[in-house]
């Protein structure tokens, strides 16, 4: 058996060892990688010349260091926070697989076997025949999305709702603003946990889909403080749901990136209790179609676009499956969340990509960059 002595001097030692290792070994900086840039490529000005362009407003250096991320003072305000409610890990979303049959009666179906099989709520596209639609499913227990563009359905969804004692966990994603949002409010909003003024961003130019959702978002807004209602009560049901697309970091950005901006409207408005983590993000994730990688492509493409909408900080998540869709297609979509949780161990952290170079000043530019062509739209409205 070895001596506690002889344990503590081996230790002793590989410290001392690594230490000598990292000791030859200069950190190197900006000015390092432009001179090694400059000559591999012949390029007089690489850091500009090997930039990324995104849009036409928005490009990115292919290099940044601390000093870049020093420069923005407020990160730290915006950090992921960690779950609030003690029994869940340090992050968590809502795992909300997509039902998009027609027929009442099968949705209701297919809806049941995702939740006996791990889901956390259904994202249903018909609001038709909805106490079918329903029926058996315990809404104080699990979270119902809907896209809806007709008041006449969502008014049949509110007296179903109100004939009810618990609170419901239901969300309306609007595919454009309401015409009547007040009316929304009077059905919905003495209705605990309803949100009954989902904005669905349609995808698109990065910036444009950023600037889009707060645009909608203020008009609802002022549309019931004009009609007499307090913005407190109307923060609330406000909550957004955007698309990934294939680019693994403008997905992250854009999460993150249209919460840091929603929470400046709140604070625009003078309200200090809607704190930073209660705005509600909805990710939906569209399988790409690549010949390259069949079969199983949907697996793959949704498995990237599902981890950057959770280091985005999703609240809700729909993975939806194969164009042709069938039992083993929803089983994979749906489980694709609760193995990037239960297995890739995801929830285990609040924020992966705090204080990362690269993804703060990119969501800094990316924020910016939409957040003028916002005001530009606002003020020329």
């Amino acid at each position: 058996m070895a001596k506690i002595e002889d344990v503590y001097n081996l230790g002793m030692a590989n410290e001392l060892s690594i230490n000598s290792l990292l000791s030859k070994f200069t950190i190197p900086e900006k000015s390092d990688w432009i001179n090694a840039a400059t000559k591999e490529t012949g390029l007089p000005d690489p850091l500009n010349e090997l930039s990324w362009q995104v849009t036409q407003e928005l490009s990115f250096l292919p290099l940044y260091d601390q000093s870049d991320s020093d420069a923005i003072q407020y990160n730290e305000s915006y950090a992921l926070p960690s779950s609030a409610q003690e029994f869940r890990n340090a992050r968590f979303w809502l795992n909300l697989p997509s039902v998009a049959v027609a027929d009442a009666g099968a949705a209701n179906k297919i809806a049941l076997d995702h939740l006996t099989k791990g889901a956390d709520g259904i994202f249903f596209f018909s609001t038709t025949d909805i106490q079918r639609r329903l029926e058996k499913i315990d809404l104080k227990a699990c979270t119902v999305s809907f896209p809806v563009s007709d008041h006449k359905n969502v008014e049949a969804i509110g007296q179903f709702l109100r004939e009810q004692s618990d609170p419901q966990h239901i969300n309306f994603l609007w595919e454009s603003t309401p015409l009547l949002p007040w009316n929304l409010l009077d059905h919905f909003g003495r209705i605990e946990g309803v949100r009954a003024l989902g904005v669905m961003v349609n995808p698109g130019n990065v910036v444009t889909e950023i600037a889009d959702a707060l645009f909608n978002g203020v008009t609802l807004i002022d549309l019931l403080t004009d009609a007499g209602f307090d913005p407190r009560e109307v923060l609330p049901h406000i909550h957004f749901s955007l698309a990934t697309s294939s680019d693994f970091f403008i997905t992250m950005a854009k999460l993150r990136a249209i919460r840091r901006l929603w929470y400046q409207v709140i604070r625009a408005y003078r309200i200090e209790d809607f704190t930073f983590d209660q705005i509600f993000i909805h990710a939906r994730c569209n399988p790409l179609k690549d010949p390259r990688f069949e079969p199983r492509g949907a697996l793959i493409s949704n498995t990237t676009t599902s981890i950057a909408a959770v280091c985005g900080g999703c609240d809700a998540i729909t993975i939806f499956p194969e164009e042709n869709e069938t039992a083993s297609s929803d089983r994979i979509a749906r489980n694709v969340s609760t193995i990037l949780a239960d297995e890739a161990h995801m929830n285990k952290v609040a924020d992966p990509f705090a204080g990362s170079y690269f993804v703060e000043n990119l969501v800094r530019d990316l924020a910016n960059a939409s957040w003028n062509v916002f005001k530009n739209r606002f003020q020329t409205k």
